[in-house]
């Protein structure tokens, strides 16, 4: 007799990993869901929606731009197709005339005067033996043909000296020899002041990489491990744009995602502002300050490293509590984890634990936090 038909029956549990029961949302989840439903948006930008730091009414307004922009170049593609006469206009002149640059009646008088001077110019090269574009600048009174011969001269006699500097020192680049002659440059003293800069630049360069790249390590190690455990991060970008999904690649200047669909992003990071492990982003997204006024009028990055906010150096301590306002308004407060010259890891609280990572250019302020972390 099968002794399993004598078991008592227990209630069926949906898992969705071996071991782990499948929760509820939370409602901020849920609204997310919902919203990302009702208006077909990204997941990470449904979240920010949801924990309020992205007003609903800014992301649609973007999204009727964005639409707008569409249609007008839709429109105006048809004008075009219909104004350039079966196509015998380009693209660039029919926009010209339709912005009203010239009429259609100068375009056609420019056209004409333009081949009369391209036959002339034609005539003139063939009787002077030489090149059309030379025989149209002549002609436009650019310099006379005299000047252009003076100057053939003087670069058949450049090319000259710089060919026999090439065949003295064969491992001289034909344009370093060029440039030796235009400068008349001695060259065994230009030889011994190249192998020693080479030297310099290669003990700099050492040093260089060194130093970038402790700087850079401990944002390497945490992408690699986020990369190897294949756990899906919240990344958020300048533009109020944010965006999901698992790292598939790094470097020290953009990080790669690849987002539910399969699509690949390659993130620079001069662009991005701060990510978090998606399972933390709902709590650091209700933790997150905003500021209405950066929210709609926010301060760009400068390309320039040097003209970035510096954060005092009292406020950068391990396990020291601060505050860091971004360029979009939003503002974080936490225990530092560890930070570097690019960016800082926070804690936002303990219990539930909630850690994201800050990049330094997306700073505009910061001030010491009194606050405590939510046990």
């Amino acid at each position: 007799m099968d002794m399993d038909q004598n078991r008592p029956k227990t209630p069926y549990k949906k898992y969705n990993k071996t071991g782990k029961p499948k929760f509820e949302p939370s409602p901020l989840r849920k609204k997310a869901m919902a919203l990302a439903s009702q208006y077909g948006m990204e997941e990470a930008i449904a979240l920010q929606i949801a924990a309020g730091t992205l007003p609903l009414e800014m992301w649609q307004k973007k999204q009727i731009e964005k639409k707008s922009k569409q249609e007008m170049y839709k429109k105006l593609q048809e004008k075009i197709a219909a104004f350039s006469l079966q196509n015998s206009l380009s693209l660039e002149t029919s926009l010209q005339v339709l912005r009203g640059a010239f009429s259609l009646k100068e375009y056609r008088d420019q056209k004409i005067s333009k081949m009369e001077k391209n036959k002339e110019a034609q005539e003139f090269a063939a009787q002077s033996n030489i090149p059309l574009h030379i025989a149209k600048m002549i002609l436009d009174k650019k310099f006379t043909l005299e000047e252009y011969f003076a100057k053939q001269e003087q670069k058949k006699e450049r090319d000259q000296k710089a060919q026999e500097i090439k065949k003295q020192y064969p491992d001289l680049a034909l344009s370093t020899c060029y440039m030796i002659v235009d400068n008349k440059i001695n060259v065994e003293e230009f030889i011994k002041n190249k192998d020693q800069n080479r030297e310099k630049r290669k003990e700099w360069y050492k040093n260089y990489l060194k130093e970038h790249q402790e700087e850079n390590q401990p944002l390497a190690n945490y992408l690699q491990k986020l990369k190897t455990k294949k756990i899906a991060i919240f990344l958020s970008r300048l533009g109020h744009e944010s965006l999901s999904g698992i790292v598939i690649g790094y470097s020290p200047y953009e990080i790669k995602i690849k987002d539910k669909q399969n699509a690949i992003h390659i993130c620079p990071k001069i662009s991005l502002k701060f990510f978090c492990r998606l399972a933390y982003a709902e709590r650091a997204l209700s933790l997150m300050k905003v500021s209405p006024k950066l929210q709609k009028e926010p301060i760009p990055p400068s390309s320039n490293p040097y003209e970035r906010y510096e954060i005092p150096d009292d406020l950068l301590k391990e396990e020291g509590k601060i505050s860091l306002m971004l360029r979009e308004g939003e503002t974080f407060s936490g225990t530092i984890k560890w930070f570097t010259k690019y960016d800082i890891k926070l804690s936002l609280s303990a219990t539930p634990k909630s850690n994201i990572l800050i990049f330094r250019h997306a700073v505009v302020a910061a001030q010491p936090s009194e606050a405590q972390e939510s046990e």
